[in-house]
């Protein structure tokens, strides 16, 4: 018994030795004798032995993954061939119509009405989701991530507020189980991968311009100030110096919290410039509701003592006294196109390189923005 094992790693190890020399060697077709006479069969970390990668490599390349090499690939196709591997060729009918979803927080009406749409689309192509809310914290983003790779869905779409990028490592471990990610919302990635949403340059042009076709010189911005600046208020610097405008006016409000930011403090710091602004564009809709209450309890008169602006298009807009500018962001349509490509991914023959989609905004004229002079 245990001579015979001993026989088995031999012959295996000779052949491990020898696959460079004879593919389609004499050591090859013995090895493939005895499995067949042991009534066994190959297993993905001996075929990855014999291609000289590891087990999640021979996943990967039987699936076709586009990150690893095309030489690799068929190294590993070639020897899964001739060993007539099947472990993971599954029918298209036995797929897991199960897919998984990660975003900050339910209670943010974007978010909302965002999972509306990739629950529509998933749902009209019979497939099933699980919704996980991840609190805005980055860690509770990735072990949500890993919950979902572990209940064995197809695909992730990924929404994330935090501005320090998912590590490659979580985009890796996905592909390992076979999971496709797909970003929503601009989540950066370290590693490339498709994604779909708005465009923060596009969000903020639209801001500025139409403020500044009012007359507004001095426009602020409030919202989460990151160190370096990207994102939104990178967004908004550019736009304003593009238009020759000071991009001084950045108001950090220090949380992502919006519904419960510190409006007050913004006031103070707009009336404490030697030169206010006299026009504010809020990161959201729920800050730049909280400003305009908060300036009416000071008795400043929205739009004529301050402009005010939001982002989002928020469902409170036009309930608010005045009602509010703001930009519709159209998050169904966001929720949708990155289910419609998540699933496009899952069934396509041949991978193609990483898609970016951009789903344009809408400027929402109201009554909070007034003409300046």
């Amino acid at each position: 018994m245990a001579t015979d094992h001993h026989q088995r790693v031999s012959v295996h190890d000779m052949h491990v030795k020898e696959w460079a020399h004879c593919q389609q060697g004499d050591c090859t077709l013995y090895f493939l004798k005895r499995v067949s006479e042991s009534g066994g069969m190959v297993t993905v970390r001996q075929i990855a032995r014999l291609a000289g990668v590891c087990p999640a490599t021979v996943t990967r390349a039987l699936r076709g993954d586009r990150y690893v090499r095309a030489e690799v690939r068929q190294r590993v196709r070639e020897i899964a061939e001739l060993y007539q591997y099947r472990g993971t060729q599954r029918p298209a009918e036995s797929r897991t119509q199960l897919l998984g979803c990660v975003v900050p927080s339910l209670q943010f009406d974007f978010y909302a009405r965002l999972v509306r749409g990739v629950l529509g689309e998933a749902f009209a192509e019979g497939y099933q989701v699980c919704v996980l809310e991840a609190h805005s914290q980055g860690v509770h983003t990735q072990t949500a991530i890993h919950t979902l790779a572990e209940q064995g869905v197809a695909g992730i779409l990924v929404g994330s507020e935090q501005f320090t990028p998912l590590p490659r490592e979580v985009v890796l471990a996905l592909r390992g189980r076979n999971v496709t990610p797909v970003s929503i919302d601009l989540t950066p990635f370290e590693a490339e991968i498709d994604t779909v949403g708005n465009s923060e340059e596009e969000i903020a042009g639209l801001a500025v311009e139409y403020l500044a076709s009012l007359g507004h010189q001095r426009i602020a911005f409030a919202g989460m100030l990151p160190a370096p600046l990207c994102g939104r208020p990178l967004a908004v610097s550019r736009a304003l110096q593009r238009r020759g405008l000071p991009a001084s006016y950045l108001i950090d409000v220090g949380t992502l919290d919006f519904a419960h930011a510190d409006a007050a403090r913004i006031l103070d710091r707009i009336a404490a410039y030697p030169h206010p602004p006299t026009a504010l564009i809020a990161w959201e809709d729920r800050l730049a509701a909280r400003v305009m209450q908060t300036a009416h309890a000071r008795g400043l008169r929205i739009p004529r003592d301050l402009s005010v602006m939001g982002i989002s298009n928020h469902e409170l807009a036009s309930l608010t006294t005045p009602s509010l500018t703001s930009i519709e962001q159209h998050p169904e349509e966001i929720g949708r196109r990155a289910m419609a490509l998540l699933l496009h991914r899952l069934n396509e023959e041949a991978p193609t390189a990483p898609a970016s989609i951009t789903v344009p905004c809408r400027l929402v004229v109201r009554d909070s923005c007034g003409r300046h002079g």
